[in-house]
């Protein structure tokens, strides 16, 4: 319904990103990898960027969308009660941001089963995390547009990456469920 109502596709391949559009979240990275894609029309399909999220660098980066003529969407800030249906909009996370301690919207997209791009420097990436390299997330040293890019490239083109990662994000939101380890310590 959501993707709809924005005028995506079915066929569209959607990247959320959610978070405050401010220099270190790196949400400019989402921009430039967009140029890169557009250049090079490497996706089986059109790559659209969904920002959910508001802040300092928005009108700059929508400027920068609209004059590159990127697919994209930005809907400023979003509440907590409609974020469930933006996330159900999407096909991945990205989430680029240079120092994050953890990453609280990697737990939520892991919940509806989202793949996951993030940048080395999220807490929320580990052999135990939420974002597992190679299991549900591709992870990428930070500012490298290119290696952003083609992890993008990668889940646009590979739908059995995609449908793996996603359903390792599923099992694995499951072992980050708060009552696990309330019962774990009881």
């Amino acid at each position: 319904k959501t993707r709809k109502e924005l005028g995506l596709g079915d066929d569209d391949f959607v990247v959320l990103y959610v978070g405050k559009l401010i220099a270190w979240k790196r949400p400019q990275d989402l921009i430039a990898a967009a140029e890169l894609l557009a250049k090079r029309n490497r996706t089986k399909g059109c790559v659209h960027i969904l920002f959910a999220g508001d802040g300092e660098m928005r009108s700059e980066l929508e400027v920068r969308a609209k004059q590159q003529e990127l697919s994209t969407h930005f809907l400023g800030f979003v509440n907590m009660d409609v974020l469930p249906n933006i996330f159900c909009a999407a096909d991945a996370l990205a989430h680029p941001c240079e120092n994050e301690s953890f990453g609280t919207m990697a737990v939520e997209a892991a919940i509806f089963g989202l793949p996951m791009i993030m940048s080395d420097r999220i807490g929320a990436v580990g052999p135990t995390s939420i974002a597992r390299p190679d299991h549900n997330a591709i992870v990428y040293k930070c500012t490298d547009i290119e290696a952003l890019t083609s992890a993008i490239e990668r889940l646009a083109n590979e739908p059995e990456t995609c449908e793996r990662m996603s359903e390792a994000s599923l099992r694995f939101s499951k072992d980050h469920d708060g009552r696990m380890s309330v019962n774990i310590t009881v």
